[in-house]
């Protein structure tokens, strides 16, 4: 029992040490300095309207530290280590119900894949919220899995409490969960059950109840304040006049003007419908083949054989083949609507991906010759994860060489999300540049970095396109530096000098050098 003890510790030690130092290694990526802004914000002021994309439970959290006075040197290091601890307490979780559900086999090579995967091990130590939202997603999945065999009042408070968790995380969990909540009451027959329904709005108050929680009670309009005659409420409030309708009319102005309950919440549903709404168009299959170029392949193969043995029935396997419908619902999901294809927006699945393999794992590890081939696999899975380290983020499987082909696949936070600022900064340093010009993909400072532009990099993305002069010495190399995703992005690609064949060096990764 000790040494099992020591075992799970000594992963979960070795998770915290990679993420803690990939943390000082990385510069702000995209999204942090908004999210920990908006949290600080939303503590200090009750004010949710910096991010209206997502609820505000983990900015809130991670901004904790900054709250707090608690947050010594540069700001971003302790916020990042709540994530990481939030990281840390999901793959906990994840090998408690392996360990439970199939033996402790199984829950120590989820354990082992679930501190080495590449994707976790990346948005483990960033400031942003797919893995806190992975943690609640999880929690809300096991509550109702236990509510589902034993549906008691206690199990419908939990399970509610813990959805009220999930939904106030990130606004794309809410739709996958209905859809798996629904689904698995149909099939297990639960609406003929006596008072079912009673405890399901029952568990729905709690929900809400939490969700309001995490906006501090606040009362808001659904449509906020804003002159844009673009604006979806600003069309309607026009085509209502044109066509002499004053009932819908006044319920847009109602909607405008009237604080609620819930309305920051509303409001954030209400702006997600909108987004996902978008032009963005690409094939329905572009987001399960990204994620398989993103896994790493040692857990794909595992994942197959554990899958077939799922369908197949194995053992105590069959009564857990749940575990494949979120899973699966949620590519589905992402597949079919137009959000921008981000292998991230599938995190809160990887847990469940992480069990199957385990799985699959443990059922090769019975066997002939099956433990040296798992424990063969293993090890390159161990060394491809960290031959990444510290941009994780940065992670492809190798399946494909094209460095275009990985450029179409394989930008923003799918490998490139501003995290190499330091890299570029030693590379200057090392390489006697004298002067660089540099168009940088991220919201970072470069001048905490030693790179002054003559000129402040812009706020706007269009601005941040643009190449910024940086005068270093007067003796040197002078060379061009750019962020793969804006190489991208910004069309570099297709000029004559930044072609691909002039790239001279990668730095970090992600910063291309001419």
């Amino acid at each position: 029992m000790r040494i099992k003890s020591l075992v799970i510790t000594l992963l979960l030690g070795i998770f915290f040490c990679l993420n803690f130092f990939s943390a000082k290694k990385e510069s702000l990526t995209y999204d942090e300095p908004v999210h920990l802004k908006a949290g600080v914000e939303e503590w200090q002021k009750r004010i949710f309207s910096l991010d209206t994309n997502n609820p505000p439970l983990i900015r809130e959290l991670v901004a904790l530290p900054v709250v707090l006075g608690i947050n010594p040197g540069r700001q971003y290091l302790f916020p990042r280590m709540i994530v990481t601890l939030m990281g840390a307490i999901l793959g906990y979780l994840v090998f408690r119900f392996s360990e439970k559900s199939f033996g402790f086999l199984v829950g120590i090579f989820a354990l082992f894949f679930f501190v080495f995967e590449p994707d976790i091990l990346t948005h483990s130590h960033y400031t942003t919220l797919d893995i806190g939202a992975s943690l609640f997603f999880f929690i809300a999945f096991l509550t109702f899995k236990k509510f589902l065999n034993h549906s008691g009042w206690k199990n419908a408070a939990i399970w509610g409490m813990t959805c009220g968790l999930a939904f106030a995380s990130k606004i794309t969990l809410i739709l996958p969960l209905l859809f798996y909540f629904l689904l698995m009451i149909f099939l297990k027959k639960k609406i003929y059950q006596k008072n079912f329904w009673k405890k399901i709005i029952f568990a729905g108050f709690l929900s809400v109840l939490i969700i309001w929680t995490a906006y501090f009670f606040t009362f808001a309009p659904i449509i906020a304040e804003r002159e844009d005659p673009t604006r979806i409420s600003a069309r309607l409030i026009n085509f209502a006049e044109e066509k002499n309708l004053p009932f819908l009319k006044n319920t847009i102005l109602w909607l405008k003007t009237t604080p609620v309950p819930l309305g920051y919440f509303l409001a954030t549903i209400k702006n997600g419908f909108v987004y996902n709404l978008g032009n963005y168009n690409r094939y329905f299959d572009f987001l399960p083949l990204i994620l398989f170029f993103k896994l790493p392949l040692i857990l794909t193969v595992f994942f197959g054989i554990g899958l077939i043995g799922l369908i197949d029935q194995i053992g105590k396997i069959k009564n857990n083949r749940d575990l494949l419908i979120p899973l699966f619902l949620m590519i589905l999901i992402f597949s079919s609507t137009k959000t921008v294809p981000r292998v991230r927006y599938l995190l809160p699945v990887f847990p469940l991906l992480i069990i199957v393999a385990a799985l699959g794992a443990s059922v090769f590890w019975q066997k002939k010759w099956g433990k040296a081939f798992v424990l063969l696999g293993i090890s390159f899975y161990i060394w491809q994860a960290l031959s990444f380290f510290p941009h994780f983020i940065s992670f492809n499987n190798g399946f494909f060489s094209s460095f275009s082909s990985r450029i179409l696949l394989f930008v923003d936070s799918n490998y490139d999300w501003g995290q190499s600022l330091p890299d570029l900064a030693d590379y200057v340093k090392k390489e006697n540049i004298s002067q660089l010009n540099f168009s940088y993909f991220g919201t970072d400072s470069p001048e905490n970095y030693g790179l002054v532009a003559e000129r402040p990099f812009g706020e706007k993305f269009e601005e941040r396109c643009l190449l910024y002069l940086i005068k270093l010495k007067d003796k040197g190399e002078k060379i061009n530096a750019i962020s793969l995703s804006n190489w991208y992005y910004c069309g570099y690609w297709q000029k004559e000098e930044f072609r691909e064949k002039n790239i001279k060096r990668i730095v970090g990764k992600s910063i291309l050098i001419f």
